[in-house]
């Protein structure tokens, strides 16, 4: 995204340069003309035909553009038929040889002249006073010298100043309309931006409630499991405390029987001997403690096992005690 911002930034410029540099006829370039044979092809060449030129002195009296680029230049003209040395405001060429066109009175790309492979090499963008780079498109002057190669020329002064301020007027047209898109498209990538954030924390925000749901249902849900935990532990307590008190009233039962056997035995000491064998027996039985009371760990079939086992122990002491 900030690839494309750069691009639309240099082509803005562009285009404000275009503008504020806008082909527009300079009569001091006009007057500084003059046909030469050829034109330098080194820097050095270039630097000495300028010292002769002297076109310091008329940058400080044009007002074409700013004195800095009020530069020598040596280039083909329109009809491509002979080369000039002129002074005039440098411009940059996009991708063609450079003239200057004198009914215009500026430089500017030959159009009929493209930058390309083999003839003429020359770069798509440069400097006009860089001409002396690409001597291919002096060589266009000896190739041709018919006027049907010659390039689009105003035919008067007043011509070439009306087209100037159109070219303006439609150049400063362009970059307001293109000022305008850039804008427009900014305040739409960052509307579009700021609802896509909205619309991500309008998500998040469910989420935590949900979240938060869950932690308070399973707060609520654990005093109720121990609740009921408690009332299965205690339920599972009384059948364990009646299982023992059954176990008791057996064993109360046994001694009764016991009594009575005993009034009717004759052999006395031998049914004290027993009755003195059997009282360490039930001593212990009463004197064992009920065995720890484990929560949750009994359920209805094994009481009702331990029940059994608890009552055939009973019936055995009691059929033990009547022999």
């Amino acid at each position: 995204m900030s690839f494309i911002y750069l691009r639309l930034l240099v082509l803005m410029l562009l285009l404000v340069q275009l503008c504020a540099g806008v082909n527009r006829y300079c009569r001091e370039a006009v007057n500084s003309v003059e046909i030469v044979e050829s034109c330098p092809s080194s820097k050095a060449e270039w630097d000495d035909a300028a010292r002769r030129k002297d076109c310091g002195r008329l940058a400080s009296k044009q007002n074409c553009t700013t004195a800095e680029k009020f530069r020598y230049h040596c280039v083909i003209n329109g009809y491509r038929n002979v080369t000039l040395e002129v002074c005039a405001p440098s411009r940059i060429i996009f991708g063609h040889c450079v003239e200057f066109n004198v009914p215009g009175g500026v430089i500017q790309d030959q159009r009929s002249a493209p930058c390309k492979e083999p003839f003429p090499r020359c770069p798509n963008i440069y400097n006009s006073v860089e001409a002396y780079k690409y001597p291919d498109c002096y060589m266009l002057v000896t190739r041709s010298t018919r006027p049907e190669y010659m390039t689009t020329t105003f035919p008067t002064t007043t011509s070439s100043k009306t087209s100037g301020t159109l070219i303006g007027i439609v150049l400063a047209a362009v970059v307001l309309v293109l000022i305008s898109v850039i804008f427009v498209a900014v305040v739409f990538l960052f509307k579009r931006r700021g609802t896509q954030n909205k619309k991500e924390s309008a998500r998040s925000v469910p989420l935590e409630t949900n979240s938060g749901q869950v932690h308070g249902d399973d707060v609520e849900r654990a005093p109720q499991d121990d609740e009921r935990e408690a009332l299965i532990c205690s339920s599972k307590e009384d059948e364990f405390d009646e299982v023992f008190q059954l176990d008791e009233t057996q064993t109360e039962q046994s001694h009764t029987s016991e009594d009575t056997c005993n009034h009717h035995t004759a052999d006395q000491t031998d049914t004290q001997e027993d009755r003195i064998k059997l009282l360490p027996n039930i001593h212990m039985h009463h004197m064992k403690p009920h065995p720890p009371k484990r929560r949750g760990s009994l359920n209805s079939a094994s009481l009702a096992i331990h029940q059994k086992k608890i009552m055939a122990a009973g019936r055995k002491r009691t059929f033990s005690a009547g022999f």
